[in-house]
């Protein structure tokens, strides 16, 4: 159950009727319901995407001088 169900039952029955139909009307809102099929595209695509950004940056990496990715790794051992 999310937080939001959890915070609308416990405070629900104190609440007046105006009260209780705003919540309600925010929680049906807010919620969103995502179809299987879609949700498959969505995932297959931001992999897609970062497979390829991945393959972009690992294809700079290997054009580096020694001297640069030397410089590289000291700049992100200090970073990090």
């Amino acid at each position: 159950m999310t937080n939001q169900l959890k915070d609308l039952f416990k405070t629900f029955s104190t609440m007046t009727v105006e009260e209780q139909y705003a919540k309600i009307k925010e929680v049906r809102d807010t919620r969103s319901i995502e179809r299987p099929a879609v949700a498959m595209r969505r995932r297959k695509k931001e992999h897609a995407t970062s497979t390829k950004k991945k393959s972009g940056v690992k294809q700079m990496i290997l054009n580096l001088s020694n001297e640069e990715r030397a410089e590289l790794i000291k700049r992100l051992q200090e970073d990090g």
